[in-house]
């Protein structure tokens, strides 16, 4: 499932996100499934790793994609 900005705008119309909508979102970018996101799968998305990924190990795991949700 492609994620677009669309499809994650649509997920968070209220002012606090539930875990549960921040999974859905994490799901989108994780094409593969393996539990993290790695450049390849948030470059297609139009933004960088470099931004989210602060350990610099070159993917995001769900807790990280939380922190900057």
């Amino acid at each position: 499932m492609k994620c677009s900005p669309i499809r994650l705008c649509g997920l968070f119309k209220e002012k606090e996100s539930s875990l549960e909508k921040v999974k859905e979102a994490f799901l989108m970018f994780n094409e593969n499934g393996d539990g993290f996101i790695d450049a390849a799968e948030l470059e297609e998305s139009g933004n960088t790793i470099q931004v989210y990924d602060k350990n610099e190990d070159g993917k995001i795991d769900f807790s990280k994609f939380v922190e900057f949700m």
